[in-house]
């Protein structure tokens, strides 16, 4: 099938249900085979074949491309339904997110935009309209209308385009645009999240925030991050710990008192009186010889301090592991409470063993 046929076919089987824009060249669409509910976008050809790339990227954070096609005049891009909200319209319906929800968001979107550079593409139009969070929490980047592929060897770009606020300096004409052009929407967008408006009018007072997004939005594009890990490790490294220390809270690695809100310090307190007398319990079981006593002790402190510490995330542990960096924070947290658990049985099953109660 050549591809004004597939542009046919895709039209035909795709049926609008619903116009999305004010210029009918997105729609809500049903496809009349399977029945599956999809947006169906008329775009300029030359977005097609980057699209076509896009298609076979599996990262949740991304719109997922289902077909594309040319036609004479324009394309055809099918692209999945996402229930849910714009990021612009959850800010305009509950206000700011708190900082460590916009850090989370931020991981989430910061993972969608190292898939798109790691495949040569830059979004270049990062911002909350083009942010969704969908009715089951997966935060999404949407709309690839301007994202183009980096050429090396360019001076500028052909067209400039971009979001008045978001845009970089660059896409106004002053040199190509590349990775850092999506650094510099990227911390708009955070401190948007954080105060609810753009860098120009204020930055928010939280200062290890502030200083990343001066730094993503530094007129001079190598003065920026270089690279989404870069900006990544800033946003979850000591910058994070030092804005909490300086909140005058000592504790600030300590699980349930690192807000200071008082219901979630007396639900730790009661934990960590538990941990101490379940220890004390345990202790007054410990007997025999030295090792006995020595191994006896090490699980007690393993099973009974320890493990509900790595549970409860001490000093934001699951923020350090490369591996985790692409997960959600809710995933995070299961996997957390998940090996707490499995941890937890272990080391009081060695205890047992130890002091003679188990397999005896």
């Amino acid at each position: 099938m050549n591809a004004f046929k597939t542009f046919l076919y895709l039209d035909e089987v795709w049926q609008n249900l619903t116009p999305l824009n004010d210029e009918e060249t997105v729609w809500l669409a049903v496809n009349s085979v399977t029945k599956k509910v999809g947006v169906k976008k008329y775009v300029d050809n030359d977005k097609v074949t980057l699209c076509g790339r896009l298609a076979g990227l599996t990262d949740r954070h991304l719109e997922k491309i289902l077909s594309v096609a040319k036609g004479e005049s324009l394309g055809l891009i099918i692209t999945e339904y996402i229930s849910g909200e714009t990021m612009d319209e959850v800010l305009k319906s509950r206000g700011c997110f708190s900082a460590p929800e916009a850090v989370d968001i931020l991981n989430d979107i910061l993972s969608g935009v190292e898939t798109l550079h790691e495949n040569n593409v830059i979004h270049r139009d990062i911002k909350p309209e083009n942010i969704i969070i969908s009715s089951d929490g997966i935060v999404k980047i949407i709309d690839y209308g301007i994202a183009r592929t980096k050429k090396e060897g360019k001076s500028s770009d052909t067209t400039v385009l971009g979001t008045i606020g978001y845009a970089a300096p660059e896409q106004f004409g002053f040199s190509q645009t590349d990775e850092k052009t999506d650094i510099y929407a990227l911390g708009v967008l955070f401190n948007v999240m954080l105060t609810g408006h753009i860098p120009k009018d204020g930055v928010t007072k939280e200062k290890a925030y502030a200083d990343i997004i001066k730094k993503c939005t530094d007129i001079k594009p190598e003065e920026r991050y270089r690279s989404v890990s870069e900006l990544r490790a800033a946003i979850n490294g000591d910058s994070l710990y030092v804005k909490k220390k300086h909140s005058g809270n000592p504790l600030w690695w300590l699980p349930g008192f690192r807000s200071l809100t008082w219901w979630k310090m007396l639900l730790g307190g009661v934990v960590y009186l538990v941990m101490i007398l379940w220890t004390i319990l345990c202790f007054e079981d410990v007997g025999g010889s030295i090792f006995q006593i020595f191994l006896s002790s090490v699980f007690i402190i393993f099973h009974a301090v320890a493990v509900p510490l790595l549970a409860g995330n001490i000093a934001y542990w699951d923020r350090h592991v490369k591996s985790l960096e692409k997960w959600t924070a809710l995933q995070r947290r299961a996997l957390r409470l998940t090996w707490g658990a499995i941890l937890w049985l272990l080391g009081f099953s060695l205890y047992l063993y130890s002091i003679g109660q188990l397999f005896s």
